[in-house]
């Protein structure tokens, strides 16, 4: 659904309703009025973090490439390289960006401890979305998922407490989404750097964000801190993209 959808259309509910009415089918063909007013509220929530009030309606389908494909070269056998080298590229970053209180430090320090699986050969995969954010020259880019995982669990107050940020890093770090968005973050600085050469790549990916659509009900959703409920969003620290 997310994939087929035009954001900016001047009339988002009908859009919506099309799209869902050409690919949702069987049983959860019965909960369509539920699915539109769900989709449309996660396209009019203000995402917060690092991307302000920026809603997904605000992102005309010129600057959202969704389904990315790719498939890129890793390093040769010879190198031994494993994933606990990115750990510690990426902590080295953040170190000399003076973020050692950032939020994702513990998890890439597990990824450089232990994290010992190698990398070579080829990779490929599929990125929801890559989107494009700001004005011509000054454009910033995000690697984006789609997530449906339901977080809501006995003791919380409300349903949509689950999908704090807190409780979102908590599910970001368990199947490790932020390994996904950094290899996914270095297949967008590649595709850039050869498609793009006029602009700095790595500068211009401004990080990740991963939209745990159960919990994004439009403006009303509860933002902490600046951090919307239901948003995760990280910013690369410099230099990140060019040294992974």
């Amino acid at each position: 659904v997310y994939e087929h959808i035009d954001f900016s259309a001047t009339d988002l509910e009908t859009e919506i309703a099309s799209v869902v009415d050409n690919v949702v089918v069987g049983a959860l063909a019965e909960h369509r009025d539920e699915l539109i007013q769900g989709v449309h509220l996660s396209l009019r929530t203000p995402l917060g973090g690092i991307m302000g009030e920026t809603s997904l309606s605000d992102i005309s389908s010129h600057n959202r490439l969704a389904e990315m494909n790719f498939e890129m070269g890793l390093a040769d056998i010879d190198a031994q390289v494993t994933v606990s080298d990115m750990g510690a590229t990426v902590e080295k970053c953040l170190r000399d960006a003076g973020r050692q209180d950032d939020i994702l430090m513990p998890y890439v320090m597990g990824l450089r401890e232990s994290f010992t699986t190698p990398l070579l050969g080829l990779m490929n995969g599929s990125i929801d979305a890559l989107l494009r954010v700001g004005a011509p020259g000054n454009e910033r880019y995000f690697i984006t998922d789609y997530k449906t995982n339901r977080l809501d669990h006995d003791g919380v107050v409300t349903m949509i407490d689950g999908y704090s940020r807190g409780a979102l890093l908590e599910e970001m770090e368990h199947h490790d989404y932020p390994l996904q968005a950094l290899i996914y973050g270095v297949a967008v600085y590649r595709h850039l750097r050869w498609t793009s050469p006029d602009i700095d790549a790595d500068a211009a990916i401004a990080g990740m964000a991963y939209f745990f659509v159960r919990a994004m009900a439009g403006i009303e959703t509860p933002s902490v801190d600046g951090h919307r409920h239901g948003v995760f969003t990280w910013e690369a620290p410099p230099g990140l993209w060019s040294q992974l």
